[in-house]
């Protein structure tokens, strides 16, 4: 075993199987091992070698060594031709270690690579049974989950194989699964929540040190020590508040333990990034580099988040750090590309995260990165090759999908286009950006009634203090006018109760609502002879609304009319005329003129019905 364990180490992985795997003398062609390791060593020696040997197919020397992309691509699209011949090798040897959990898993990544999603899941279950520490498990486990709607069912099977009283590890291993989880399908204010439970109890396991203080991280970076933390005659529970981290998804600043989880600790700040809070993901991955200078994993994610925030001095003394530890490494070289790329020096970026991706191929933000740096330098065929490489690596990634519909909707590609990005409407139904794009798509279609589908979902979804959602709220109420006039008006009535309108919408938009309003008052003051007096009250609502709207068309009509000359006509530096011609003037005060024309006619229209309402029934 020793000596297989040597030729492992070394790569030989074909040798490792054949000195583990003595053939029997008896002439029959049954595989033995000799105990369980011998058995895992040498099939897992034989999948390397399978996986070694596909790559070297797709990525032969027929191909130009200049296609980093394509080769890779193909390499990680194709099939491995020995699937067949290890999953036989694996039944044999589960057949005479059938509670080998390291056999169950090889066995449901093999299943996975063939495609049988249902026997990869079952496998990786039956492997917890026997092992729930198997963190490979659960990490493969997890990448079968592609919605948030198959979480539940996951972890019901899990709970129901792993029983919570199992070990006292098991309910933090489940919640780090439902964290990872969520983190892929980039649900980080869910995955926050979990991250910093998980953080909680992990320092709650760990023996309290009430005479040390616990280092507090502002937004900064700097560490800060907790008031009280040094003193002894403090009770048990000042201590114990003393050494909890207070990590919670709402606060700016972090407190890491010191005996904290980097792992744990390089995803929540991930989630943190995710999440928008930028400052607090800084502060954290500070932290972790500081406690770890030569830890490499999650530094990749560090870089891309000093690049968000165009940190270059930053974002420099990374990639210096982190590329002079090993500059052989992936995230290493990925440091180096952001760092070029927030320098703007397209080709130099360009090349090392080609070979970030040649180092590590199933480095999905890698490939991401390339193919947005494709893009900078215009080559949208590289960098949609770039794109579908991540996604044959991690399908769940929405920035790829997104990224491939944009592609697609440059070229005019309509029907392409909208695959992709209906495809990030899946993966990530609560940002109103995916929706807004699939609708831009569906309005160059013609698919009108869609286009307002996805706009509706928009609207949803679009907090209400942005710019944005009166973007989408204008849109709607253009394109409603067409067949649906009262989801029309109420679209203008948001319009006017948001903060990012224009006086142009208030100039096209509340002359319609003073005449929708007016006609409904007007209509329902027609009845109020036969119906109860609930009508009366909405009938005096629908005159508010009227009224409300003509006071600010009027008052918009006297402001622009202050700048009109004294004989009455429009001037270009003035404004509106009086009854004089406008034809001269833009299309904006030509609608402002007409306007002020008819404001005795909506005022003598609002004086009828209020004539009528004060009347009461008839």
């Amino acid at each position: 075993f020793m000596t297989a364990l040597s030729l492992f180490n070394k790569g030989l992985y074909r040798r490792t199987f054949d000195v583990l795997n003595e053939p029997p003398r008896t002439g029959t062609s049954a595989i033995i091992f000799e105990s369980r390791r011998a058995a895992f060593l040498g099939i897992y020696g034989l999948y390397l070698e399978s996986e070694k040997q596909k790559f070297i197919i797709n990525c032969g020397s027929g191909q130009s060594n200049t296609a980093v992309v394509d080769g890779l691509q193909s390499s990680s699209g194709a099939v491995n031709p020995s699937l067949a011949e290890l999953t036989q090798h694996l039944l044999q040897a589960l057949s005479r270690y059938p509670d080998d959990s390291y056999l169950l898993w090889l066995l449901g990544v093999v299943y996975r690579a063939q495609q049988r999603q249902q026997e990869s899941v079952s496998t990786f279950l039956d492997a917890l049974k026997f092992n729930p520490l198997l963190w490979c498990a659960w990490e493969d486990l997890a990448k079968e989950v592609t919605h948030v709607c198959q979480l539940a069912d996951v972890k019901r099977n899990i709970e129901a194989a792993v029983p919570p009283d199992t070990l006292p590890f098991v309910p933090l291993l489940l919640r780090m699964f439902s964290a990872n989880v969520y983190k892929a399908l980039a649900l980080h204010a869910e995955a926050l929540v979990e991250w910093d439970i998980i953080n909680n109890g992990l320092v709650a396991m760990v023996p309290q040190q009430p005479k040390r203080a616990s280092p507090r991280v502002d937004a900064n970076g700097r560490a800060r020590s907790v008031p009280g933390a040094d003193d002894a005659n403090d009770d048990d529970g000042e201590e114990h508040e003393a050494a909890a981290p207070l990590t919670t998804a709402l606060t700016e600043s972090y407190l890491i333990a010191p005996n904290s989880c980097p792992y744990v600790q390089q995803h929540l700040a991930a989630s943190l990034a995710g999440n928008g809070s930028h400052p607090s993901a800084l502060a954290v991955y500070r932290d972790l580099h500081t406690r770890w200078p030569a830890r490499l994993h999650g530094m990749d994610e560090y870089s891309h988040t000093l690049f968000l925030t165009g940190d270059r001095l930053g974002l420099s003394t990374l990639a210096q750090a982190i590329y002079s530890l090993d500059p052989f490494s992936a995230q290493a070289n990925v440091a180096v590309g952001n760092y070029y790329a927030v320098m703007r020096k397209r080709d130099r970026s360009v090349y090392y995260f080609k070979r970030a991706v040649h180092i590590d191929p199933t480095l999905v933000s890698a490939w991401t990165l390339l193919g947005h740096e494709y893009l900078e330098v215009k080559n949208p065929n590289a960098a949609a090759e770039a794109y579908r490489a991540g996604l044959l690596v991690e399908k769940r990634d929405y920035r790829a999908w997104y990224s491939l519909g944009q592609i697609y909707e440059l070229h005019h590609m309509y029907p392409f286009a909208l695959h992709y990005f209906w495809r990030t409407v899946q993966l990530k139904p609560h940002d109103p950006r995916m929706w807004q794009a699939a609708a831009a798509v569906l309005l160059k279609l013609n698919r009108i009634k869609d286009m307002v589908r996805c706009l509706e979902c928009a609207e949803q979804y679009e907090p209400k203090d942005t710019d944005a959602y009166a973007d989408i709220v204008r849109t709607l109420a253009q394109r409603c006018l067409l067949f649906d006039p009262p989801k029309a008006m109420a679209y203008m009535v948001k319009l006017m109760a948001c903060e990012g309108r224009k006086e142009d919408d208030e100039v096209h938009f509340l002359p319609m609502l003073v005449k929708f309003f007016t006609l409904k008052a007007k209509k329902g003051s027609t009845r109020l002879g036969t119906n109860t007096q609930s009508t009366q009250e909405e009938v005096s609502t629908w005159l508010g609304s009227a009224t409300e709207y003509f006071v600010r068309l009027r008052d918009l009509i006297d402001h622009r009319s202050n700048s009109v000359d004294h004989d009455g006509n429009y001037s270009p530096t003035r404004g509106i005329g009086g009854s004089a011609s406008v034809s001269g003037a833009p299309p904006l005060e030509q609608l402002l003129h007409i306007q002020a024309l008819r404001l005795r006619e909506y005022e003598d229209e609002l004086l009828s019905v209020q004539s009528t309402l004060d009347g009461g029934p008839r």
